[in-house]
């Protein structure tokens, strides 16, 4: 419903996004979780070569959870 939207997205509320919970329940798959995220951002940063179009830099959408570019640009 409309009452929900926010002016400022951006701003939401503090501490709405604890992805592997938190206090003594955290999650257990939190550290393999890590582990694989530094091997992707490894293997794609060694594979490919990342750079900006020239002109060009995207607004962020921060009414996701995970928060991206509103337009990417991949060549």
């Amino acid at each position: 419903p409309e009452r929900y939207l926010l002016d400022n997205p951006a701003a939401g509320e503090k501490f709405a996004y604890i992805p592997f919970g938190a206090g003594r329940h955290r999650c257990i798959g939190e550290n393999f979780a890590y582990v694989q995220i530094k091997t992707i951002w490894s293997t794609l940063l060694r594979m490919y070569d990342f750079e900006l179009v020239e002109g060009h830099f995207p607004a962020v959408n921060y009414t996701t959870m995970i928060h991206t570019p509103h337009n990417p640009i991949i060549r």
